[in-house]
């Protein structure tokens, strides 16, 4: 059962969730915009979809009995710092987008990383677990992040990083093997190395990089879409291998290949 501050439950500011409750239900609170408090319980499991969404939230500490968190669960919310407990696998599907934190650490215990999980957040900083399997898609796109670093396992960046604007160094694991519009309108980002066992490099990866000046390829690839440096304007160089295949890179880009 719960406890709040307000008899209607119209207009909730302070919510306790009491030692009985194992589970919040999918929207429970949804766009209570009055709720700036809650307190969760060390009996509490599971968070629904959507369950605290546009909500006032600043601050929110997980139980360490959670093992399900819910897609869009703290989306749109005012969140400034979260503590993520050590039993959660996966944070979903836009869990975290819109929000306001700036600084996060993610357990090693989390595994994957759902699609818009932090989307159009003011994230300036993460640390990524050690053992991450997945990051979905637009994970970060639209953060303020500077700076990145990928620890091995992901196999995919899918649309990763689009719009992040602010971001100026990435270092990517060799597990990657598929980059799809990776770095897209990335306006800061100035050299990048892409790392062995990438085999593809497609979709306007670094379209929109303006200040990209230099790339590193390695001997791995086999695919670099045309169209993956529209709008570079101050691409320079392009870095290569010894033995590498030139016909891989496209006929225009060639010029810049040493």
């Amino acid at each position: 059962m719960f406890k709040t501050f307000d008899d209607t439950g119209l207009y909730i500011k302070t919510l306790i969730v009491t030692n009985d409750v194992v589970e919040l239900k999918d929207e429970e609170f949804r766009n209570c915009e009055s709720l700036i408090k809650v307190t969760l319980p060390n009996t509490l499991q599971r968070i629904g979809d959507f369950c605290f969404q546009g909500t006032k939230l600043t601050t929110i500490k997980l139980p360490d009995s959670l093992i399900y968190l819910g897609n869009g669960a703290f989306s749109l919310c005012p969140l400034e710092h979260v503590v993520i407990p050590n039993k959660l696998a996966i944070i979903g599907y836009c869990t975290f987008s819109n929000t306001k934190i700036k600084n996060i650490i993610i357990p090693d215990n989390i595994k994957i990383l759902k699609r818009a999980c932090f989307y159009n957040s003011l994230l300036e900083s993460i640390t990524l677990p050690k053992h991450l399997e997945n990051i979905g898609e637009r994970a970060f796109a639209k953060t303020k992040l500077t700076n990145i670093t990928i620890p091995p396992g992901p196999v995919i960046l899918d649309k990763t990083f689009i719009d992040c604007k602010s971001l100026k160094n990435a270092t990517l694991p060799n597990t990657i093997i598929e980059m799809y519009s990776t770095f897209m309108n990335c306006t800061s980002l100035e050299e990048i190395i892409i790392p062995e066992n990438v085999v593809k490099i497609k979709k306007w990866c670094f379209e929109g990089c303006t200040s990209l000046m230099k790339l590193t390829l390695p001997k791995s690839l086999k695919e670099l879409d045309e169209n993956c440096f529209n709008d570079c304007c101050n691409l320079k160089m392009i870095v290569l291998p010894q033995l590498f295949d030139k016909n891989v890179i496209p006929k225009k880009l060639r010029h810049l290949c040493s």
